[in-house]
């Protein structure tokens, strides 16, 4: 068990209000608990009106989480455990891997690092031209840039990262220390790390992307077989130290939906017992 707190990360157009109860019972069990908003977005309907999170491009919302982990290691918190439900274990396996220094153990709940898959085979008809503007209008560019496809800022923002095809540069800003990085450097490493995050290297476009494990931390990929948007597709390869666990695995028929994922007793138990291993 690490030193440091856990900290949690909600998912798409949510906040950290949905996972009092995880953090509640990890806190009874003995661990400190930081509770991360991110990823507003107010240029999009869903951002100005109803306010959540996760709405914002991937990267920058990796960028939060970086600066909250790189501002509790100035605070002396100690070696940290991620625990992203949804989008949010995207930028938890993002920020690790560009802070595995800080970072002991990382805790993924039904997390799209095989990519979304809100329409099944169709799904990659979401990046044509007129659908995509109309959900990025609505919704905000964040839910769009989980499924796989062929469009290049789906490809710049996760799977290709800075690299991708007709991938952006961010503007430069001079350094404010010596060693220090820019801030350019620091979006394209937050987009290559983000990419990793959701297939890595490894990619084809309109194809399940193929997560890969950090080295030298340890990892939690739980899946549900109730959630076939963004669990793994039949046949997909993954790292066998990502540590995938399939709830209905554990307990058979067990049914709940995504959005309750973070509040089940029965997750929740898992995670506890992941993170506090005396409990």
């Amino acid at each position: 068990m690490s030193g440091g707190p856990v900290v949690l990360l909600h998912g798409t157009n949510d906040t950290s209000a949905t996972l009092r109860p995880l953090g509640e019972a990890l806190v009874a069990a003995g661990r400190s608990v930081v509770y991360l908003d991110y990823g507003r977005h107010i240029g999009s309907i869903r951002g100005r009106f109803v306010g959540g999170g996760g709405l914002a491009p991937l990267a920058a919302s990796t960028q939060e989480v970086v600066a909250a982990l790189d501002e509790l290691a100035r605070e002396g918190a100690g070696a940290l455990d991620l625990v992203g439900h949804s989008q949010g274990g995207l930028h938890a396996l993002a920020a690790a891997r560009l802070r595995p220094g800080l970072v002991d153990h990382v805790v993924t709940l039904s997390a799209p690092l095989w990519g979304a898959r809100p329409l099944g085979r169709w799904s990659a008809a979401l990046h044509t031209p007129g659908i995509r503007h109309a959900l990025d209008a609505v919704l905000g560019p964040s839910a769009r840039t989980m499924v796989p496809g062929r469009e290049s800022a789906a490809v710049r923002e996760l799977p290709g990262g800075a690299e991708a095809p007709g991938a952006e540069a961010p503007d430069e800003v001079a350094s404010s220390g010596v060693g220090e990085p820019t801030v350019a450097s620091e979006s394209k490493a937050a987009e290559g790390a983000a990419a990793e995050a959701a297939g890595g290297s490894v990619h084809s476009p309109d194809r399940p992307w193929l997560p890969q494990a950090i080295p030298g931390i340890r990892h939690l990929t739980l899946v549900s077989d109730e959630d076939p948007m963004l669990a793994p597709p039949p046949g997909a390869v993954h790292d066998p130290a990502l540590n995938v666990v399939r709830l209905q695995a554990l307990h058979p028929g067990h049914q709940v939906r995504h959005e309750q994922l973070p509040t089940d007793p029965a997750v929740i138990e898992l995670i506890v017992k992941a993170l506090t291993p005396a409990h």
